[in-house]
């Protein structure tokens, strides 16, 4: 072995881009951070905007969410303040009841679940038909047991099973007395119920003797299979009153208040000292132990006018008092609650309340008597001062001090009329001063300093019976609406639109042409959130982000609001209430649906006019709901026309909702304002900014398609180049450059030596190492006289590489890198290529090793289809662009007549090939010529490699972008590519992948969560698209896996996880090479650490099993 020690080279190159001043970097910095500054400053301008703007409110004759408290007169102080030893709860189970038509009763009931020993829900009634006892209708009822049973297992259950006037007569005969029993107790035993009650209130003296027999048979039955029973009726009911009540019942729920009746004076329903005698009356009748005393916990209202009191709950009447004015006060003589005041339409109203004061007085009167228990009749509308009377273990407080603070309530009320919702009032918590009697303790005067309210939901605008309002939903919609417009046009209808601003956002023009045309628009939110799953953040965004499009689409707000998935418009807590209460202090009137006509099921145009007919005629309502977007709407259309038509012939009107708006209308016209070019900027930028991704994904899958496609076509037509025959090989020298190579250096260069035909002479360049790479190479090879070692001090790879070219004697020079394992017969398949005189280099196939995870096998991938497809591509009009470092073969005098390897760039090799080419040599390939190189199996280590390969071929772009003009495949296809696909296409495409990403979440949200009026529409195009861009992937992997016949297919599935991982790293590659290219920052020959993961004998026709596995072996 001959050691030499040449003088260094200077090329005196300066890298490409490189700025040693560092001006540029400033500069493109500070230009950055300029305009990085001014897009957080838009968003952020924008953002705030979006969240402080508001509807004005003045102009839209939207009512003020009311929330000030109603002072009451001062308490009457006179009397010195009455001591009272602390309120303890009444002896007895607390039994609640759950009126079936009420989720306000269901929401107090789980409210108060630790408090009530026994639930009453009225469940099931009696047929008048059959006798049987039958289910009712209620669709809250199984999530409500459910919840019961969740937060109290093993609370008593018994279902109320009501009794209609209808059934009693039926129930007077044996058979039907006998269904009753029996289907009851079947019903029981199904729900898992623990007893029943059967209703019997108001049954009159004649129908006693029927009932007492179907009652003592129920109970007996209800026995037999282990259930309680009971029996309701009214505390001075002849069932009760008179003697003969069947002993089998477990338990009597006596209805202590009075029921008025249709023409009725306004009076007090438990006045205290009726209360009194008829309990004691009661109880001198009936064993305490099974009475369960019903204390009333509602009002009743007599309205002038009306015949028939209607019922009221407490926060009726407070809200009634807090909101018209009314006068709310205890009566010191039946010690029952009244109220003096107007209804919603002006009217004299007197009511009557049973609240906490008289349940109070009731239940200190019951204390004599010790009942078995007290029920709550009914909850969700009792005072919810009453569950602190009741609640268990003892008060410190009196019973006057649990009940002066009253809560604010839980439930809602409503008022009015009509398709338009409003929250007229806010829930608000109240305070009463209670006085007490000093000899009964009972409460004698209660006053109120704040009435108490719940919301109120006010309805208004019901339109005359023949005026109809036609809504569209979801919209706009690039086809459909235009249909639906011309259709109105045609018909001289107005119709209200209710829009979605992402739409809206996208077919600007379509809403002005509503506006234009004179219809009503309405928000429909911005992104068609559900609202009640939403924060009220995010709900302000909808509203505000929707207002400023329309502002500055077509210079107007609108009023009208209908929630997307439709919303409770008879809310029953406060929770649910709470939608509403946003858009009512918002200033919005919120659009209800009173008839829908169930168009976005597609079921047929004749089925969406009856639909529409059939709810007319039933009296639903007077507003239509259609949808001119979400899906195919073309049954909608027609529809629209027939139905149009149709109801015109009978006589209807059509007039949009602002008709139904007095003295209001819904659109507001806009000036100019502060921020009007901002907000038009901005919509402008993110419609310009849809735009864009949409087209950028067309661009990347058609682009990348046809390139494949080319690609193979080329690959495929390539061919064969004439070879020299294997005994006229000429002699050939091999270089190897090496700087920290000792765990890999000695498998190189034993590779080589084994080759066949051999190679004259191995030059190893050590350039610079520090961990002993040359003394290694000696130690294993110093008796090898083809093995020659130079060492330099550190001058790069070009530099150690045209070292080895100086000294190299072989007219033929194969360079290969020093952790590369090249195949025995790989450098004889190089060197016959050079029997053409005009070959100046041949690449190799340079293969991965080291297969052993995810990050290598995709590298594997990659070099496979790089080299079998595109190199072949390329090669057969002379326009590789790189003849890789990790094996290839050059002429000497080529590499020399291009000046040697480069230093202004990092890839050396690509820079030289370029260079051979545009001096007029042909450049080919060589697939036999195999060589098996370790790729960087960490993240880390592959973005460095990556890097540096990804500027060093931007510089090589730059550097010879004067090819472009000579004619040669190098300029005007070789380079091209390289910056098309090679760089701009590696930065846009994932934002093909994030299209392609956000509409499979639209597409999944569809489907886990469905519109009601959407059906879900499936975006065949973007899949098909897409599709294909996968597909080209895999057809490109398999096409190269089929020319190399020895190549492991079981690659093959891996190319599809590409786009979602492997891509990313080379959008970050190729940002950062393009911003060090900006910058003028440079980045040297940063070496990968090695591993020795690839092991000499892979490279000897080893099984394609075994060429996966990773050998950890090293050299000593």
């Amino acid at each position: 072995m001959r050691d030499r020690k040449p003088e260094d080279r200077q090329t005196g190159e300066r890298p490409v881009f490189f700025d040693p001043t560092a001006r540029r970097s400033r500069r493109v910095v500070a230009l950055g951070v300029v305009v990085l500054g001014a897009l957080v400053f838009w968003a952020a301008a924008f953002v705030l905007q979006l969240y402080i703007s508001r509807l004005p409110g003045a102009q839209t004759g939207a009512p003020a969410v009311t929330t000030a408290p109603r002072p009451g007169a001062e308490p009457d102080a006179s009397g010195p303040p009455v001591l009272l030893p602390a309120w303890t709860r009444p002896r007895g189970a607390v039994h609640a009841f759950v009126p079936g038509w009420s989720r306000a009763a269901m929401a107090s009931a789980l409210d108060h679940i630790e408090t009530i020993d026994v639930l009453m829900p009225e469940w099931l009634e009696v047929d008048p038909a059959t006798g049987a006892a039958v289910e009712t209708a209620d669709p809250y009822r199984a999530a409500f047991l459910a919840d019961v049973r969740k937060r109290r297992p093993g609370l008593p259950i018994h279902p109320v099973l009501v009794t209609p006037d209808a059934a009693i007569a039926r129930l007077g005969t044996a058979e039907a007395q006998a269904s009753l029993a029996e289907t009851a107790v079947a019903a029981a035993l199904a729900g898992g119920f623990d007893g029943l009650c059967l209703e019997l209130a108001g049954v009159t003296a004649d129908a006693r003797a029927a009932m007492v027999a179907a009652l003592d048979l129920f109970a007996r039955r209800l026995g037999e299979a282990g259930l309680e029973s009971c029996v309701i009726a009214g505390i001075s009911d002849p069932l009760l009153v008179e003697a003969g009540l069947p002993q089998t019942v477990d338990r009597i729920v006596a209805l202590a208040f009075r029921e008025p009746g249709a023409f009725s004076a306004p009076g007090p329903l438990a006045p205290q000292a009726w209360f009194e005698d008829a309990v004691a009356r009661l109880f001198a009748r009936l064993p305490r132990e099974r009475v369960v005393v019903a204390l009333g916990s509602f009002g009743h209202a007599w309205t002038v006018g009306e015949p028939q009191p209607r019922a009221i709950g407490y926060f009726d009447a407070t809200v009634a008092a807090r909101q018209r004015g009314g006068d709310l006060s205890f009566d010191p003589e039946s010690r029952n609650t009244r109220l003096r005041g107007l209804d919603a339409a002006g009217r004299p109203l007197r009511a009557w309340l049973l609240d906490a004061p008289s349940a109070h007085n009731q239940l200190l009167a019951l204390r004599a008597h010790a009942p078995a228990g007290v029920a709550i009749w009914p909850l969700g509308r009792e005072d919810p001062g009453l569950w602190r009377l009741l609640a268990p273990g003892g008060q410190p407080r009196s019973a006057g001090g649990l009940i002066e603070d009253v809560p604010a309530a839980d439930h809602v009320v409503h008022d009015g009329e009509g398709p338009l919702l409003r929250v007229m009032a806010e829930a608000a918590p109240g305070r009463r001063s209670i006085t007490l009697d000093p000899a009964s303790g009972q409460i004698a005067s209660v006053v109120y300093r704040e009435l108490p309210a719940a919301y109120l939901l006010g309805r208004s605008g019901a339109p005359g019976r023949d005026t109809l309002v036609l809504t569209f939903d979801d919209g706009p919609d690039p086809v459909y609406t235009p249909r639906i417009l011309d259709v109105l046009r045609a018909e001289g209808v107005r119709a209200t639109f209710f829009l979605i601003g992402q739409s809206a956002l996208k077919h600007p023009d379509i809403v002005r042409r509503i506006v234009a045309e004179g219809h009503d628009i309405g928000v429909h939110t911005f992104l068609h959130p559900d609202i009640s799953r939403i924060s009220d953040l995010r709900m302000h965004f909808e509203l505000h982000a929707s207002q400023l499009l329309l502002a500055d689409i077509a210079g107007v707000n609108t009023n009208l609001f209908r929630a997307p998935y439709g919303i409770d418009e008879t809310p029953a807590t406060a929770g649910a209430a709470q939608s509403l209460a946003i858009l009512s202090r918002e200033g919005y009137v919120v659009v209800d649906v009173q008839l829908d006509s169930r168009d976005w099921a597609r079921p047929g145009v004749e089925t969406i006019n009856e639909t529409i007919l059939a709810s007319l005629v039933r009296g639903d309502g007077n507003v239509i709901l259609m949808h001119d977007a979400g899906g195919d709407r073309s049954q909608t259309v027609e529809a629209l026309r027939q139905t149009v038509q149709a109801l015109k012939a009978r006589g209807y009107g059509f007039v949009p909702v602002s008709a139904l708006l007095p003295g209001a209308e819904p659109e507001i016209g806009l000036g100019p304002g502060r921020f009007q070019a901002l907000t038009h900027l901005s919509f402008a930028v993110i419609r310009f900014t849809g735009s864009v991704l949409g087209a950028l994904f067309w661009v990347v899958v058609v682009a990348a398609t046809l390139r494949s496609l080319v690609i193979v076509g080329a690959a495929l037509w390539h061919r064969r180049p004439r070879l020299a025959p294997a005994g006229e090989v000429p002699a050939v020298s091999v270089a190897i450059p090496a700087f920290d190579e000792a765990p890999v250096i000695a498998w190189a260069v034993a590779a080589v030596l084994a080759a066949d035909p051999p190679a004259a002479e191995v030059i190893v360049v050590d350039d610079g190492s520090t961990d002993g790479t040359a003394d290694i190479v000696r130690q294993h090879f110093g008796t090898d006289p083809r093995v020659r070692v130079v060492t330099q001090p550190n001058g790069g790879k070009s530099a150690a590489l045209n070292t080895a070219f100086d000294l190299a004697a072989a007219p033929v020079v194969v360079a290969i890198d020093a952790d590369t394992v090249v195949a025995p017969d790989a450098i004889g398949a190089l060197a016959r290529h050079f029997a053409d005189p005009v070959v100046g280099a041949v690449a190799g196939n340079v293969k991965v090793g080291n297969r052993g995870n995810l990050l290598t096998r995709l590298q594997a991938i990659e070099y496979i289809t790089s080299q079998n497809l595109d190199r072949r591509a390329f090669a057969s009009v002379n326009g590789m662009l790189v003849v890789p470092g990790a094996i290839g073969a050059w002429r000497r005098a080529a590499v020399q007549g291009a000046g040697g390897y480069g230093a202004s760039t990092l890839v050396e090799d690509a820079d030289l090939t370029v260079a051979v080419c545009r001096a007029g040599w042909r450049v080919t390939h060589e697939p036999a010529a195999r060589a098996y190189t370790e790729a960087p199996e960490t993240v880390r280590q592959f973005l460095r490699q990556r890097l540096r390969w990804s500027f060093g071929m931007i510089q090589v772009a730059w550097k010879h972008r004067r090819a472009l003009r000579e004619g040669r495949a190098i300029g005007w296809l070789s380079m091209p590519d390289l910056v098309l696909f090679g760089v701009l296409l590696s930065v846009v495409a994932p934002l093909a992948d994030l299209v392609f990403v956000l509409g499979i979440v639209d597409l999944a949200q569809s489907f886990l969560a469905p519109r009601p009026g959407v059906a879900p529409s499936v975006p065949w195009l973007l899949l098909l698209g897409y599709g294909v861009y996968l597909a080209s992937d895999l057809v490109l992997a398999a096409v190269a896996l089929a020319l190399e016949r020895d190549e492991d297919w079981r690659l093959l599935p891996w190319v599809l996880t590409q786009r979602f991982f492997y891509r990313q790293l080379y959008w970050m590659v190729a940002l950062r090479a393009l911003g060090r290219a900006l910058t003028g920052r440079f980045t040297g020959w940063r070496k990968v650490v090695r591993t020795a993961s690839v092991a000499p004998d892979i490279a000897r026709g080893l099984a394609r099993g075994a060429r996966r596995r990773v050998t950890t072996l090293r050299m000593v």
